[in-house]
């Protein structure tokens, strides 16, 4: 259904998205969420510098680090570095790359209500909403796990309602993909992987169950 969108509402979704962009760094770049944001910008570093996925424990002089395995899983830190790469390893890089995921899940958000409801009108609306909403604004430079989880989780989301209306290997390979790297972004979505299955099964096989 993404394909066949009508061109106007492909410039006003481009609009958009244009506007969630300029809403968020308007917000001014600024550290939202403090311990979490210098941890992970701290092992991206690592990770872009050395290859290794370590976070500073004891640190300050040069060559007498101390370095622990990060307890988080490694999907945005691998993008960050990867971005920290192409365009140095400054915090406002981070702060525009999260913009940037924050600003994309308004596509996704778009897509699966147009998958669900088949109406563009009520998709430019959840896209809108996404946009514009004060929480996504103020957190959308944020340089924590936020961005980059809600934007897997949009994308797989989308993925999983595309697949039920046109199955076929290529949405099948994207959904699973985006399910695989939400999960390597926080943990706690693996909730994707029973969602996708509620979405699978007739509803008369988990009722029963789930009323005793």
């Amino acid at each position: 259904r993404l394909a066949g969108t009508r061109a106007g509402t492909g410039k006003l979704l481009a609009a958009l998205l244009l506007a969630a962009l300029a809403l968020r760094l308007s917000a001014g770049p600024a550290h939202r969420v403090y311990n979490d944001e210098f941890e992970h910008l701290d092992i991206a570093r690592h990770l872009a510098e050395t290859g290794t996925f370590s976070g500073t424990l004891v640190g300050g002089l040069a060559g007498y680090d101390v370095l622990a395995r990060p307890t988080w899983p490694g999907g945005h830190h691998v993008a960050l570095a990867a971005v920290f790469k192409l365009f140095g390893g400054a915090a406002y890089t981070a702060f525009l790359w999260s913009a940037l995921l924050s600003v994309l899940t308004a596509l996704f958000a778009f897509w699966a209500a147009l998958e669900l409801f088949g109406d563009e009108r009520g998709a430019l609306a959840a896209a809108c909403a996404w946009a514009v909403l004060p929480l996504a604004v103020r957190y959308g430079l944020a340089s924590d796990l936020t961005s980059s989880a809600l934007f897997w989780l949009a994308a797989a989301l989308a993925a999983l309602h595309a697949r039920e209306k046109e199955p076929g290997p290529g949405l099948d390979a994207f959904a699973a993909l985006t399910m695989l790297y939400a999960v390597q972004v926080r943990p706690e979505n693996i909730l994707l992987v029973g969602y996708a299955a509620l979405l699978r099964a007739p509803l008369s096989v988990f009722l029963p169950a789930l009323l005793g």
